[in-house]
């Protein structure tokens, strides 16, 4: 099973639509980490996979407030 499975599971992940993000960005794809944040290991499980598509990883990471700061801590 895939993240996007998983997350698709537990209603986390939306696809083929419309999205207007905090930053006043637009994107096709959310997900919504506050859904998963009683889920450490899913959490843990798309940290792992965010490392593993960035090639050059940085060496700081700063997550926003709620769920951004969980997953910074889990990269």
């Amino acid at each position: 099973m895939s993240i996007i499975d998983d997350l698709t599971r537990v209603g986390a992940f939306y696809a083929k639509d419309h999205f207007v993000l905090t930053s006043g960005r637009h994107s096709p794809v959310y997900i919504n980490l506050r859904a998963i944040a009683p889920m450490v290991r899913l959490v843990d499980d798309v940290a792992y996979e965010l490392m593993r598509e960035t090639p050059t990883f940085p060496n700081v990471i700063v997550g926003p407030e709620t769920m951004g700061r969980t997953l910074a801590f889990a990269l």
